[in-house]
């Protein structure tokens, strides 16, 4: 038996349509399986869906880094200095991984005019193609992490559209170590950088 009765552990939790990671207490084992209380329910876990918490750490400090999304196998959302939040290694990442695979909408350039006036426009990638892999000038809205990766001048993370399947994928492109911060080059001009306030 890896846990006991009374251990504060994370477990693999269903919400909705998705699974994400909550904090449980162990309340009971019986064979391969455990008994965990997790948001006051009692939910039946196997062994492989329970881990400790300890890769979320204590509660931070005043100007800590604080841990705000880590449900993925290799990066979780955090505090950036000077940036807000940003994305940051939970592990060694190898040169060559794909690290993320995000959908997204596309949008046409009427769209991200539109969108030009919102929060949302920081967080907006030129989608050059169409699905038959023709020139099209559009952009996209990526729904996961990946669209809160801050810039760099050189990046360790590039993104590579898989225009059939309208995702992006987010590949490191040199090792990344733990709780490093990932970083995309925007491809932006230094008249741009002002404008977004973006060092």
């Amino acid at each position: 038996m890896r846990y006991a009765v009374g251990d504060q552990v994370e477990v693999k939790y269903w919400l909705s349509d998705y699974f994400v990671w909550r904090i449980a207490e162990i309340r009971a084992h019986d064979g391969g399986s455990y008994v965990a209380c997790v948001e006051d329910q009692s939910i039946v876990v196997e062994d492989d869906d329970i881990r400790l918490p300890s890769s979320r750490g204590p509660a931070p400090e005043d100007g800590a880094r604080r841990t705000f999304h880590d449900d993925h196998t290799f990066v979780y959302l955090a505090s950036s200095p000077g940036k807000g939040r940003g994305v940051f290694a939970r592990r060694r990442i190898p040169a060559g991984t794909t690290i993320l695979v995000d959908p997204v909408i596309v949008l046409s350039p009427e769209e991200f005019d539109l969108l030009g006036f919102t929060a949302l426009s920081n967080h907006i990638f030129g989608w050059s193609y169409d699905r038959e892999g023709k020139e099209a000038g559009l952009y996209c809205l990526a729904f996961g992490l990946g669209s809160m990766i801050n810039h760099a001048s050189p990046p360790n993370v590039r993104g590579r559209d898989i225009h059939a399947d309208q995702v992006i994928a987010f590949d490191a492109i040199r090792d990344i170590d733990p709780d490093e911060e990932l970083f995309l080059d925007y491809g932006i001009d230094e008249s741009e950088k002002e404008i977004l306030g973006i060092d």
